[in-house]
């Protein structure tokens, strides 16, 4: 192999980085570097024991599937790396087997590899993570040489630019699983959520964000990529607090120090759209997001699901039932009313409830049960 083979190979394994479907062409390549007709890369899930994806050169759709339904846990190569090889291990079969003879008995080469017409085996233990492992592999036909030194060596060449592309991979996609499962975490929050930049241009909000945008006469918008008030007087006050945020300069009037959030008033509550902001500074966050904005008002209300607390006090059916009025902020006569009771049956299950929470007051219980219950959103 030339050093300009050499090169162009190494270029082709980390365009693997930017999509990983190129793996099928590139394993075709070093495969051929070797002698080989047949290769593949192979994903290894370690706490599950099982496949989680195969790329290939010169095997059929049908053997990949085969191995990853009935031999993946039972992978003699992968159950020897797994055990002790170093990352970075370069191994043939007469170099991983005590005995040679061990490979040919396996059950995965008796009853699948055999019949593709393969018997020597060249592989790369080039990813050993608490999650996965990944083992780069090529064989050769019964008529062919067995793999030697050259082969092994072009492997050892190659070995430390394939590590770094499967370490840089699992580092992605651990990432963008990271981000995904925030993104869905947020999305259940009924109040809006806005991520902001430090020229308070939005980076991400939420569904109940976007929501609250699209509702007409909404006291925020969203102008030219930045977050912002309907009316001017709001715009500029929620301007400062992002920018004081951002500048790390939000002042807790009360104790003369450094606050942790800004609350804004936001609409018109003679209107109905009446919100408040809270400016959270994301200090030690990583760029680009410099802060954090939470948006709620009453048509933001979180669902109210009082079954635990209801559970955590020990409360009967129909005290439930009568809590959960209650918390909606009707008076005795109208929670008698809407359970169809009389307002003494009322009167008796909230002494029940105030006695069992430690609560003298509706008020009291009230600011009690909101304490236990979740800002998640409606769906």
């Amino acid at each position: 192999m030339t050093h300009e083979q050499l090169s162009t190979l190494i270029g082709q394994i980390y365009d693997c980085a930017l999509s990983p479907e190129r793996w099928n062409q590139t394993i075709e390549h070093i495969a051929r570097a070797i002698g080989s007709q047949m290769g593949l890369v192979v994903l290894h899930d370690h706490h599950e024991n099982k496949s989680i994806r195969t790329f290939s050169f010169g095997i059929s759709a049908h053997t990949i599937w085969d191995y990853e339904l009935h031999y993946a846990q039972r992978n003699p190569i992968a159950t020897i790396c797994m055990a002790g090889r170093p990352e970075g291990d370069v191994h043939t079969a007469r170099t991983l087997f005590d005995n040679p003879d061990q490979w040919f008995r396996s059950a995965m080469y008796r009853e699948l590899i055999r019949s593709t017409g393969a018997r020597d085996v060249i592989g790369l233990y080039a990813l050993h993570s608490e999650e996965r492992g990944v083992w780069l592999g090529a064989f050769r036909r019964r008529r062919d040489p067995n793999f030697g030194v050259r082969e092994q060596r072009i492997l050892r060449l190659l070995a430390p630019h394939i590590i770094r592309i499967m370490r840089l991979t699992e580092l992605l996609e651990m990432r963008a699983i990271t981000a995904e499962r925030l993104v869905a975490a947020l999305d259940t929050l009924s109040s809006g959520v806005w991520l902001v930049d430090r020229n308070y241009r939005v980076l991400h909000a939420n569904a109940a964000g976007e929501a609250l945008l699209r509702r007409q006469g909404a006291p925020l918008r969203v102008f030219e990529g930045r977050l912002t008030a309907s009316m001017p007087a709001d715009a500029e006050r929620l301007c400062r607090a992002i920018h004081r945020a951002v500048a790390g300069a939000l002042v807790d009037e009360a104790s003369n120090g450094t606050a942790t959030h800004e609350a804004i008033p936001l609409g018109d509550a003679a209107l109905g759209e009446a919100l408040v902001a809270t400016v959270v500074p994301l200090c030690n966050s990583a760029p680009p997001a410099a802060a954090v904005i939470f948006v709620q008002g009453p048509a933001a209300a979180p669902i109210t699901r009082l079954d635990a607390f209801g559970a955590l006090h020990g409360l009967t059916p129909a005290e439930l039932r009568c809590l959960n009025e209650i918390f909606l902020g009707r008076n005795v006569p109208e929670v008698a009313t809407a359970l169809g009771v009389a307002p003494t049956t009322i009167r008796s299950q909230l002494s029940r409830i105030f006695e069992k929470t430690l609560t003298t007051s509706q008020t009291e219980l009230t600011r009690l049960v909101a304490s236990f219950v979740a800002p998640i959103r409606a769906s």
